[in-house]
């Protein structure tokens, strides 16, 4: 079979009607293309690292979570489900998400789209038909800096690349560089930034900082203040999330590779960790409810808007500019 025998909108024919006939059997429905039928096994699975659930029953509570928000990772899934004591939580119940999510999305249950993978990356540069294409683009992609009056210069700095795509859209929104590390950021990324803020020696420099709570998460923001001194840059590096008082406040999941027998384990920092917040295991920002996610993130943003009034100014200019340049376009 070659890719122009698949259907975009049903996938593989033979196997779209194999799909239909599953789902009319077990209640579920098709949301996407069908490139494989799977049928989600009924009966519990035995076993004494996972709680007896079947992989349906699994499949309905995936589906029930995913549908509840824009777009979500699988750890997000994983850890929602864990939240609701639907599995345990460990690395085996964390395969066999990932297991599940990736049969029901060739099946067609659940759209590609609403799944997202950060942590993996492919670049082009962007083809056009024509010169006026390229020139309407650059219109619709004008803006002025809309912090340029503000007493506050904001960045938002996360650790986990994971969640790139639901910060992305929020920080973007509100004209604020978003800084994906991966853990500690290297000197060349530390350099890139202080070049940023070179012409900013009017305002105040701060940085947002969202990261997993765990030896090497909460150590981040002390690194990133020796380094930016280091080069006699003043920045305020903030901690939003992840904090102990969401861990209590949403009850959030232990990761299980950050537990005293995980990974943790022999991170030097691990005592320094324990003193301070009191406890000896970890919790990824990942376990954070999406919603809550994005509440902190514009929230944290919105309260350094020092001129709310010159911000909305710019942006009203920014449309008005726009509308212009693509009328004289058009003719």
């Amino acid at each position: 079979m070659s890719i122009s025998d698949i259907d975009r909108e049903i996938g593989d024919i033979e196997e779209f009607e194999r799909q239909y006939k599953i789902c009319e059997k077990l209640g579920l429905r098709i949301e996407g293309p069908v490139y494989r039928s799977w049928e989600p096994s009924t009966k519990p699975k035995d076993s004494k690292y996972m709680k007896l659930v079947s992989s349906y029953s699994l499949l309905k509570e995936i589906i029930n979570f995913v549908n509840l928000h824009d777009v979500v990772t699988v750890r997000q899934i994983f850890y929602g489900l864990v939240s609701n004591q639907t599995i345990e939580n460990n690395e085996h119940e964390y395969d066999r998400i990932v297991r599940i999510c990736k049969n029901a999305r060739l099946a067609g249950l659940i759209p590609f789209d609403k799944i997202i993978d950060d942590t993996r990356e492919a670049e082009k540069t962007p083809s056009w038909d024509s010169i006026e294409e390229i020139i309407g683009a650059a219109i619709n992609q004008y803006r002025s800096d809309w912090w340029k009056d503000q007493q506050y210069y904001v960045e938002v700095w996360l650790e986990k690349r994971t969640l790139r795509r639901i910060f992305y859209p929020i920080t973007n929104s509100f004209d604020v560089h978003l800084c994906i590390g991966g853990g500690y950021q290297s000197w060349s990324e530390i350099w890139e930034a202080v070049k940023r803020f070179e012409s900013r020696e009017n305002q105040e420099i701060v940085i947002l900082y969202f990261g997993d709570l765990d030896p090497s998460g909460k150590d981040i923001p002390r690194d990133l203040r020796e380094r930016f001194s280091d080069l006699k840059v003043p920045v305020t590096v903030k901690e939003i999330a992840l904090t102990r008082d969401d861990i209590e406040q949403y009850n959030l999941p232990r990761n299980p590779s950050k537990t005293r027998e995980g990974k943790q384990k022999g991170d030097p920092r691990k005592d320094w960790y324990f003193q301070k917040y009191g406890i000896d295991y970890g919790v990824e920002l990942d376990a954070l409810p999406p919603d809550v996610l994005r509440n902190k993130l514009e929230e944290a943003i919105i309260d350094h808007i020092s001129d709310p009034h010159r911000f909305r100014q710019r942006i009203e200019q920014d449309k008005e500019e726009k509308t212009y340049w693509q009328k004289i376009l058009a003719s």
